[in-house]
């Protein structure tokens, strides 16, 4: 049983490091060769390219397409509950749970 725990070990550390090490030849490959810009007229150094503004007409299209729908985003249609103490008084009255959203240190809701 130990000869077959040490083998399994040294597989799983052998394809470890090749697959680190293929994917560290990848990225370096990938830094040799820069990809080319767009634009036919090169940027000098220290200035971005010349971008195309957006005319009102794009902008607005462009706006619709990336602004929450209507009815997308259910989840703002709650009416959610900024204190614990609040919601644990509200869900003993109604005999409910209480949902905790935590985002890992984000306010989900923004700012109070």
């Amino acid at each position: 049983m130990f000869l077959f725990k040490l083998k399994m070990t040294a597989a799983v550390v052998a394809a470890t490091v090749a697959m680190s090490g293929s994917c560290w030849f990848t990225l370096q490959a990938r830094a040799d060769k820069p990809p080319k810009a767009k634009s036919e007229a090169p940027a000098k150094p220290g200035k971005p390219a010349a971008v195309d503004p957006l005319s009102a007409e794009q902008f607005a299209k462009t706006l619709a397409l990336i602004k929450p729908q209507p009815g997308e985003s259910k989840w703002t249609e709650i009416p959610w509950l900024l204190s614990v103490h609040d919601a644990r008084v509200k869900a003993a009255a109604e005999g409910k749970p209480i949902f905790i959203w935590s985002s890992g240190g984000a306010l989900p809701l923004g700012t109070c």
